[in-house]
C-alpha cells in the first residue's frame, strides 16, 4: 500500500491562496494536510507545526527541552520546499494496512486516530 498527498493548506489561511508569514525566518503555522491511498478514494487528515529556530528561540525560550515530534523546524518559509519534503516522505511510507502507514506519518505528524 502506497500512499501520497492529496491536498494541503494551513491555520493561517484556509483557502488555497499561497500563504506569506509577516517575516520569513520567523514564524510558527499549523500546517494541514490530506493523505490518500495512491488511485484510491478516501483521505486522512494530518497537521504539523511548522517553526523556525528564530520562533522557538523567543516563544519557547522559558522550556529547557523542545520536542520535534510533530513538528518541522524550517529557517524560512517555502512552501515548495515544504510540500516537497512531505511528498518525499510519503513517498517513503507504505505498509500493509492504514494504522502501519498512519504510524509512520505519526513520527513527523498528528492525525486524528
Amino acid at each position: 500500500m502506497k500512499v501520497e498527498l492529496i491536498h494541503y493548506w494551513n491555520s493561517e489561511d484556509e483557502t488555497d491562496k499561497p500563504f506569506f508569514p509577516k517575516e520569513n525566518d520567523n514564524f510558527c503555522i499549523n500546517f494541514q494536510f490530506l493523505v490518500g491511498e495512491k488511485g484510491k478514494e478516501g483521505t486522512e487528515y494530518f497537521q504539523v507545526l511548522i517553526c523556525t529556530p528564530k520562533w522557538m528561540l523567543e516563544n519557547e525560550k522559558d522550556k529547557k527541552i523542545i520536542s520535534g515530534h510533530h513538528r518541522l523546524i524550517v529557517f524560512e518559509y517555502n512552501q515548495n520546499d515544504i510540500v516537497n519534503y512531505l511528498k518525499r516522505y510519503l513517498a517513503n511510507c507504505s505498509g500493509n494496512d492504514w494504522n502501519e502507514i498512519i504510524h509512520k506519518i505519526n513520527n513527523i505528524a498528528r492525525s486524528d486516530n
